[in-house]
């Protein structure tokens, strides 16, 4: 063996993989590497070819294999494959085999050359990996389940008490309102697995719930343009409630005596979200804020964010600006 030949077997065993040298020609396979640790078998147990390393292969994954390499072969294009071999031992193993093909001046292949390496280890990592997000998942599911059944029963006892109690029916249904809002947000987290919560559905379901009641004037138009951003739940959360207040408080105020239109709008601007909501009433018309504005104020507060009011006899423009929180 002369030196290069033994530096090159040198740098394949340090792979720790499997080299294999095919003779498209003959259908004979050279091996060396880690032949024995991958597979279990001698060098000369490996005998016999394409159809002997076949054999290998498990049962479930032959025809996946044979349309693989049909294909590769077809094409010319580099082998990266994953598939289970049985041992000499019967022990199944994942194994993953990266090769490409040499071709003459014909363009005919006349080898394939590659490493079979054992992933095993990191294949039952994944697995095990995915089990646990499942069962992460699974348990979020329960805990929003059980949130929004105690939303949902707290809202319903607001509403009976609203109706039993009409002097304090409008600050009944304001609270009821918010916890509607939390309901809203626990529902999109339930459909999203978990992970954060879409922003234009559940807005758009905010929206709709500000403009409903008794107390709101039905000539009343809503329109909206929301862009639909992945955001964390808390930030998420009080995005909710700023637009249930500022859409409530326009619904409610701004239209004593006639019909009127609310837009809302939701801007992405990467690094930041932008909130308009804009109606055109009647305006303040010069009366102090309420608890609405003062409580958007304080949940804009929190998250560092700045509120924006602009009002006049024409109508009431509010902008929020966020920081974005994406999930």
């Amino acid at each position: 063996m002369d030196a290069r030949t033994a530096r090159l077997r040198a740098a394949v065993g340090a792979t720790g993989e499997l080299f294999y040298d095919w003779d498209a020609r003959t259908n004979e396979v050279r091996y060396d590497g880690a032949y024995r640790e991958v597979t279990g078998f001698d060098r000369s147990e490996l005998e016999g070819g394409l159809d002997r390393w076949r054999s290998l292969i498990h049962p479930a994954d032959v025809s996946g294999f044979d349309a693989s390499i049909e294909r590769l072969i077809a094409t010319g294009q580099a082998a990266h494959l994953e598939y289970r071999i049985v041992r000499k031992d019967a022990e199944v193993r994942w194994v993953r085999d990266r090769g490409s093909f040499l071709e003459n001046e014909a363009h005919e292949i006349v080898t394939m050359v590659g490493f079979v390496g054992d992933i095993t280890d990191a294949k039952e990592a994944q697995a095990a990996l995915h089990q646990a997000i499942e069962a992460r998942d699974a348990l979020l599911r329960h805990v929003h389940d059980q949130v929004l059944n105690s939303l949902q029963l707290i809202s319903s006892l607001l509403t009976l008490q609203s109706e039993r109690n009409l002097l304090l029916s409008p600050a009944f249904g304001a609270v009821r309102g918010r916890v509607e809002t939390v309901a809203s947000l626990h529902r999109g987290m339930h459909i999203s697995g978990g992970g954060g919560v879409w922003t234009a559905n559940y807005l758009e379901t905010v929206c709709a719930d500000g403009v409903r009641g008794p107390d709101v004037n039905q000539q009343v138009s809503l329109h909206t343009n929301l862009a639909n951003m992945r955001l964390d739940s808390e930030p998420c959360l009080a995005l909710g409630l700023i637009t249930h207040e500022l859409v409530t408080n326009a619904a409610r105020h701004a239209f004593p005596a006639h019909g009127g239109r609310i837009q809302v709008s939701l801007l992405d601007e990467s690094t930041r979200v932008l909130l308009h909501v804009e109606d055109d009433g009647v305006g303040s018309r010069g009366q102090p804020e309420g608890l609405g504005l003062s409580l958007v104020r304080a949940l804009v507060s929190q998250l560092r964010g700045d509120v924006l009011v602009y009002s006049s006899s024409a109508g009431c423009r509010t902008t929020v600006t966020l920081p974005t929180a994406r999930a």
